[in-house]
């Protein structure tokens, strides 16, 4: 199953955190996918494929969203790292009526992929909607957070969404907490933590 890399906040690293798992696992002959449906599309600059012609800025994720349909082939970002983009086209998602049954569809999407180890889904901070679609698929939950008083209040926001996606998916659990921006040298912080 994917690994939705959620949170409730923004810029507590949670595309760098997805791009750095995704680059470091490739980097040891793990086939990589990573699915972005962030509407900001931010992975897209981490791979260096913003401007690349194959980037459709969230199409083929979007429609694998709204109706289940293949993802495509994706775009190689390097050996062995597939990046399905996300971006702007994501942006119009969280407004459409009736999500019901929609939590679902990409994980149809997702169970057309083939030969991965491990497929990463870099979820959105601020739309429900969209978390809610890569906590769906998903049987664990990787959370990027710092260590300010926001950031940890986020980490309700998104236990909030793990509660809401328990009667769609009643097995998915949190498999950790990635601190980000925390100094090396806060030993107590990092031991409290």
């Amino acid at each position: 199953p994917p690994l939705p890399v959620a949170t409730g906040k923004g810029g507590v690293g949670k595309s760098s955190v997805t791009s750095a798992v995704a680059g470091t696992l490739a980097a040891h002959g793990r086939r990589i996918a990573v699915i972005e449906i962030d509407p900001q599309g931010d992975i897209a600059d981490d791979f260096g494929l913003r401007e690349d012609p194959d980037n459709d800025g969230g199409a083929a994720v979007a429609e694998s969203i709204l109706h289940g349909t293949s993802l495509g082939d994706g775009i190689e970002a390097r050996d062995n790292l597939t990046y399905f983009a996300g971006g702007p086209v994501m942006k119009h998602l969280p407004r459409i009526q009736g999500w019901t049954g929609l939590e679902s569809q990409l994980s149809k999407a997702i169970g057309q992929l083939d030969g991965y180890d491990l497929i990463l889904l870099d979820s959105p901070p601020f739309s429900d909607e969209l978390q809610r679609v890569s906590l769906t698929a998903a049987d664990r939950l990787l959370i990027p957070t710092s260590m300010d008083n926001s950031s940890l209040r986020a980490l309700l926001t998104i236990a909030d969404r793990l509660v809401e996606v328990e009667s769609v998916n009643p097995g998915l659990k949190p498999l950790g907490v990635v601190l980000w921006n925390v100094p090396t040298a806060a030993s107590r912080i990092r031991t409290e933590t």
